[in-house]
């Protein structure tokens, strides 16, 4: 799985960056997931290092080649004096044939 900002597939990203968002207030970031095997993927988990920071309805499984975009939500408990990058990762199982 590869993770991107754009559908179209051009702006590939390892962190997944939030605006400065005041306590509270809630900032969504949607992201692209590509399946770039030629397996459909089933029983994915997507994970985060960022405990304020919830997936919003993410696929459990994806065709070959699929693009499905995944809403990121951030509240902040406290205002921060920077912005916040998550690193995302995705897991699942491959099946051939």
């Amino acid at each position: 799985m590869k993770i991107y900002l754009d559908r179209i597939l051009k702006t590939k990203v390892e962190t997944i960056g939030f605006p400065l968002t005041e306590a509270g207030k809630t900032q969504q970031v949607t992201i692209y997931v590509h399946n770039e095997t030629e397996a459909k993927v089933k029983d994915l988990v997507f994970s985060l290092n960022e405990a304020n920071v919830k997936i919003i309805n993410p696929p459990r499984e994806m065709e070959p080649n699929q693009i499905v975009p995944v809403v990121l939500e951030w509240t902040p408990p406290m205002t921060f004096k920077q912005s916040l990058s998550a690193k995302l990762e995705v897991k699942g199982t491959e099946i051939y044939g």
